[in-house]
């Protein structure tokens, strides 16, 4: 299980790629440069961590 903070998995990189090119933003030919985790806020974190707030959202950043 990764943590909110984890860097993405090669599933999540295959799956924001797939996004990517279906919303037709890139072609076949397109290679990114970057595809990482947008962090979460410190406090939806430490809200998490605490067992008082909801597991942050994982997004991705795409270059």
């Amino acid at each position: 299980m990764t943590t909110p903070v984890s860097s993405l998995t090669a599933a999540e990189i295959e799956r924001t790629t797939a996004l990517v090119r279906e919303a037709g933003l890139a072609g076949e030919s397109v290679r990114f440069v970057y595809v990482g985790l947008l962090e979460p806020h410190k406090h939806e974190v430490l809200a998490f961590q605490a067992g008082t707030g909801p597991r942050p959202g994982r997004r991705s950043r795409v270059l």
